[in-house]
Parts: C-alpha cells; sequence; structure tokens
C-alpha cells in the first residue's frame, strides 16, 4: 500500500507541476548601449575592415523619412548624426551585435526589423534574413529596410546554445557616402522576444503513466488478497 501511495502522489505533482508550468521570456530590442559595432568600408570601399568603433548612438526624429521604431526600441546608428538630417556616414557595412545571454537552449521566437538601407540578420552564426545589394534611392528595396517592419523568425531547437547567444545584423549603407551632405542616412532598429516554454505535454504524460501504474498495482494487491 505504501508504494502505491508514493506513485499516485507523485504521478499527482507531475501533473500539477504540468498545470502551472510557465515561460520565460526575455525581451529585445535594440537601444544605445543595448548593442555594439564594428564599421567597414572607408572611403566607400565595401569590404575593408575599418575598425571597432565602440558603442552606437540612438537615432531620433526619424518620422516620417522613416518608420517609428518599434515597440520598446529605438533606432541606432554608428554616430548621433547618422539618421535623417544628418551627415552621410561612409559607405560600406556596418556591424551590429547583440548579446542574448547564455543558457538558451529550447528558446525561440521572432523580431521585427527596420534598416536604412537594409541589413541581413544573423543567430550564432546562421544567416536567417540576407542583406540585399543596390545603390538606395532612399531606403534598400530589399527588406529590411526603413519603411516596412519585417518579421524574422527565432527557431528554437539547436539555433541557441548553452554558451553565448549572440544575434549580429550587417547593415548596409550604399547611397552617397561623406562628402559633408546628408540625406544619406543610415541605421538600424529591432524589437521582439524569445520564450523557453517548458514540455508540460511530457510532464502530464508522465504523472498520469505513474498513477495509472499504481492503480494497477492497487488492483493487483487485491487480487492477491482476496485469493
Amino acid at each position: 500500500m505504501k508504494l502505491y501511495s508514493k506513485l499516485s502522489a507523485l504521478g499527482a505533482v507531475l501533473v500539477l507541476s504540468a498545470a502551472f508550468a510557465s515561460a520565460t521570456t526575455i525581451s529585445i530590442n535594440s537601444n544605445a548601449g543595448s548593442t555594439v559595432y564594428a564599421a567597414y568600408a572607408p572611403s566607400g570601399a565595401p569590404g575593408t575592415n575599418h575598425g571597432v568603433l565602440g558603442t552606437q548612438y540612438n537615432l531620433s526624429g526619424v518620422t516620417p523619412t522613416w518608420a517609428a521604431p518599434i515597440g520598446s526600441s529605438s533606432w541606432v546608428g554608428v554616430t548621433a548624426t547618422a539618421g535623417p538630417g544628418g551627415v552621410n556616414p561612409d559607405k560600406g557595412n556596418y556591424t551590429f551585435t547583440y548579446a542574448l545571454g547564455s543558457n538558451l537552449i529550447g528558446y525561440g521566437g521572432t523580431l521585427s526589423v527596420l534598416a536604412d538601407d537594409t541589413t541581413s540578420v544573423y543567430l550564432n552564426g546562421t544567416l536567417l534574413v540576407p542583406q540585399a545589394g543596390g545603390t538606395d534611392g532612399h531606403c534598400e528595396s530589399g527588406l529590411p529596410n526603413c519603411l516596412e517592419v519585417f518579421d524574422v523568425g527565432l527557431p528554437g531547437g539547436a539555433s541557441f546554445s548553452a554558451g553565448a547567444n549572440t544575434l549580429k545584423f550587417i547593415v548596409l549603407q550604399a547611397g552617397t557616402g561623406t562628402g559633408g551632405g546628408s540625406g544619406d542616412p543610415s541605421g538600424l532598429d529591432f524589437s521582439g522576444s524569445i520564450t523557453n516554454t517548458p514540455e508540460p505535454s511530457t510532464l502530464l504524460l508522465f504523472g498520469t503513466g505513474l498513477i495509472g501504474s499504481a492503480g494497477a498495482l492497487l488492483r493487483r494487491m487485491r487480487a492477491s488478497s482476496s485469493k
């Protein structure tokens, strides 16, 4: 009888655990200080390493030239004047990195992105969205661009690791480049979240199995005692 009671109690605990299991959500937003970047392409030569430049800047006054920031995010750029009405950054590619943290196995989610001219998106070195090429009539015609929000899936499973997890954005700056002029801004904005949802179905299945086993054991014990 003691074994039956223990199995029943354990099964009940697992069933209740499945019922009250909750997800853990991590928010992701571009804001000054939340990402760092390395800039490329001095003098309009894409692909040339321009060195690590440090923390990026919040950009303001982006509408109506760009869409408004998404959610709790902010537009960020390589300088505080990289946005609309500011000074043209050098042509080339600017790489922004965002640290998600560690121990994220089982997480997954979505990310909404805006960029000028456009951007590629990587999760832990895996390309999720390719960068479009072009000459920048205003924003790049490919998505993500500065006017249309582009949703990117952040797949779970093997995409996240127990070690460091990083998002990387390589933002294209095409257009007219430097020379002291304006009208060729560059910037990045993103917002989203990742969630680790426990597997209550597994706990529920195991718990009900234990309760079933306890019931079978009780029936067997009663049958043996009646003989």
